[in-house]
């Protein structure tokens, strides 16, 4: 026998009945949001990961330029091999507790 009664929306369903039209728009509504909302997410994440990726590519195929040497030195220095503490490499810090490791 097909359902005669709407469901009223502050009682469990335990029993067969008809959603009222309201009710189905909005959530109808609420799914197609959170759709275009995933999409959305999908799309951020792949932008992000394909301008690391690229960004990492780039920059490894940045040692292949002849640039001057000192300039090399500064960027490993500065970027690549920093010092843990202070700016020097293999020195006592810490009233001289221990060799930071370069």
């Amino acid at each position: 026998m097909p359902p005669t009664t709407v469901a009223n929306s502050s009682y469990v369903l335990n029993f067969t009945s008809f959603v009222s039209e309201h009710m189905c728009h909005m959530n109808y509504g609420a799914l197609h949001g959170i759709e275009i909302n995933i999409a959305l997410d999908n799309q951020y994440a792949l932008v992000a990961l394909l301008l690391c990726s690229l960004m990492l590519i780039v920059l490894y195929l940045l040692r292949f330029l002849p640039l001057p040497q000192s300039l090399v030195y500064n960027f490993y220095a500065y970027v690549i091999d920093p010092p843990v503490f202070g700016s020097r490499h293999a020195v006592p810090v810490l009233f001289r507790f221990g060799i930071a490791p370069p």
